[in-house]
């Protein structure tokens, strides 16, 4: 049996990475005699946004920092997923279902990620999209805890594009959700509540930490660790100011370094491994990265304050609040509105962290054995399809 995988895998980014990573391996040890495989579609305008990453306009042209980081992923992928022998570069929807059908899968895994997003950021293409598979038949169709964060809830005032996405959410054989946004897609749609399972992420149901490689960070062991990963300037400028009044080393995980951080490592850009190392090493972080609090959480049993930008996600949660809620620790969400120098309270989250009295990782564990049954369905489903 040949399953396909239809994931968002080219970003740079570890989190996509590592749940198509986790997701693969989850599969195949769920299924050891069958043929798991990502199948290598690239939206084009994903790989648009990808290259501009790594430019400037001023010399020197080319990022060197971004441009490794993106070829270690590239290559991490190349070492530790296993890819279609082919693959397809484009936002045409058509182009894509034709490389989808050419890959003669018996079974399709669409997820995890924001893969059900609307609208979807990285693709050119009307609802439903391609991780909808419209029109795309005599295959096993599996939904792999999908994402539909951000969503705009407007979409469902059209009904023609409604009839369309539930014809073809109907059409999975096995429907799983990562987060709230996703249950109301589905809701809306008119997709009957029994059909659909809670799925956590993939970096929550697989085991990555053999992945960790040692880092030559530069750190007092005398001094607590702090990690700062968000995209705010203001939110990071804020943060290295508390932490370095408290007597904290602090480190940016996204790689820049501005007055009070330490260095990365100098092969920081060159190995997943190594900045999951890192990760390993906090007692603490700030972030608005879901992955991201996710290898604190997991890899450091460290607290995280996830931070929440109130103008990107409205009256809605966010996928941090929802993972954060499930596993008992919504009060460590920090909901930013975007005002200049925010004075984020670390040491209140501190005391509310020390109140809650958590073990972050066996909490997670917790949400795992949870899914078992949804895991059990999804096996049951894609063996029907064993040849």
């Amino acid at each position: 049996m040949k399953i396909g995988i239809l994931t968002i895998h080219r970003a740079i980014n570890d989190g996509s990475v590592l749940q198509t990573y986790c997701i693969q391996q989850l599969l195949q040890a769920m299924l050891p005699d069958c043929s798991v495989e990502i199948a290598d579609y690239r939206p084009k305008k994903l790989e648009q946004i990808s290259f501009r990453q790594t430019i400037r306009r001023r010399f020197p042209a080319i990022k060197r920092d971004i441009w490794t980081k993106r070829t270690s992923l590239i290559r991490f992928l190349k070492q530790h997923c296993r890819l279609s022998p082919t693959h397809s570069k484009t936002d045409d929807i058509e182009s894509a279902k034709s490389f989808i059908a050419n890959q003669h899968y018996d079974a399709i895994t669409v997820g995890s990620d924001t893969v059900w997003q609307i609208p979807n950021k990285i693709l050119r293409q009307d609802h439903p999209h391609i991780f909808f598979l419209p029109g795309i038949s005599n295959t096993i169709k599996a939904a792999f805890a999908p994402s539909a964060d951000i969503l705009d809830t407007t979409i469902f005032n059209d009904q023609d594009v409604c009839e369309k996405l539930r014809s073809c959410i109907e059409d999975f054989s096995f429907i799983s959700y990562r987060d709230d946004n996703s249950k109301i897609l589905l809701s809306k749609t008119g997709i009957a509540e029994d059909r659909y399972y809670y799925m956590a992420d993939p970096t929550i149901m697989w085991d990555f930490s053999p992945l960790v490689d040692s880092t030559d960070l530069a750190i007092s062991p005398d001094k607590p660790l702090a990690g700062i990963a968000v995209a705010q300037d203001d939110v990071k400028t804020e943060a290295t100011k508390w932490f370095t009044e408290n007597e904290y080393q602090v480190v940016n995980l996204l790689g820049d370094t501005m007055t009070g951080h330490i260095m990365a490592p100098r092969n920081f850009y060159q190995s997943v491994g190594v900045r999951l190392g890192i990760f390993q090493r906090l007692h603490i972080l700030v972030t608005d990265r879901f992955h991201g609090s996710i290898f604190a959480l997991k890899l450091a049993g460290a607290p995280v304050i996830f931070v929440e930008p109130t103008r990107k996600y409205g009256e809605f949660i966010s996928k941090g609040r929802d993972l954060f809620r499930r596993i008992g620790i919504e009060d460590m969400v920090w909901r930013y509105d975007g005002r200049s120098n925010p004075k984020i309270p670390i040491g209140d989250y501190l005391q509310t962290w020390e109140k809650l009295a958590v073990d972050p990782q066996q909490r997670l564990t917790s949400l795992r054995y949870s899914c078992q049954n949804a895991v059990d369905q999804l096996k049951g489903v894609l063996m029907k399809g064993r040849k």
